[in-house]
């Protein structure tokens, strides 16, 4: 399970089991031993990033605490609407889930506190445009290809715009090819970010 020390720098008090988003590093809090790197966390607002999620207790603005990877997380705080068997994940201004975003899914009801069990169901799915050239793989196995590719976010009118983020796809096809400026789509698999859709010209078949 993947922990992160946090300063709650939100300006707001984040409840028991509500969702932050990792924004920068605080500084370092030594301990007997090592440095401790301490992460800054907000609210979420709808852009990808690193979620992470409190534990029992709430979390003072300006106090210090322990949360976990938002994909480890056993249980969440609901604003409501998401029903047993639904997705659910990080909200927009608010530290309590929303259906909006996906990624966990609901293995039970929400209890008297708002709080409900769930389980990561998914990795996330972002749209991109391509930062530069795409090559095809030399090799699917050895020797794929990489490219970097700018994240893209909806607005509150559904437009899709650039953000400031960036991921390095790992292409391993030998036979697909994209331009720089090329939209598609791109989905974490382990430890990579592989292509799973892209915008081409169609084939034309010969006579």
């Amino acid at each position: 399970m993947r922990k992160f020390a946090v300063y709650n720098n939100s300006g707001y008090e984040i409840p028991p089991y509500g969702i932050a988003k990792i924004d920068s590093l605080e500084g370092t809090q030594l301990g007997s031993d090592s440095g401790i790197t301490i992460f800054n966390v907000v609210r979420p607002d709808g852009n990808p990033g690193t979620h992470v999620v409190n534990g029992s207790k709430a979390l003072a603005s300006g106090s210090k605490g322990t949360m976990v990877h938002l994909y480890d997380a056993k249980r969440v705080a609901t604003g409501g609407g998401t029903y047993f068997g639904g997705q659910t994940g990080p909200g927009i201004g608010t530290f309590l889930s929303q259906t909006t975003l996906g990624g966990l899914k609901a293995i039970g009801q929400a209890n008297a506190m708002d709080v409900q069990p769930v389980r990561f169901v998914a990795p996330r799915t972002v749209p991109i445009i391509l930062a530069e050239a795409l090559t095809e793989a030399q090799d699917p196995l050895l020797f794929p290809s990489t490219a970097l590719a700018r994240v893209l976010v909806w607005n509150a009118a559904g437009e899709l715009l650039e953000t400031a983020e960036t991921i390095t796809i790992t292409h391993r096809y030998q036979y697909i090819s994209a331009e720089e400026g090329t939209f598609g789509e791109a989905s974490e698999r382990g430890p990579e970010w592989w292509l799973t859709g892209i915008d081409c010209n169609p084939v034309e078949s010969g006579d």
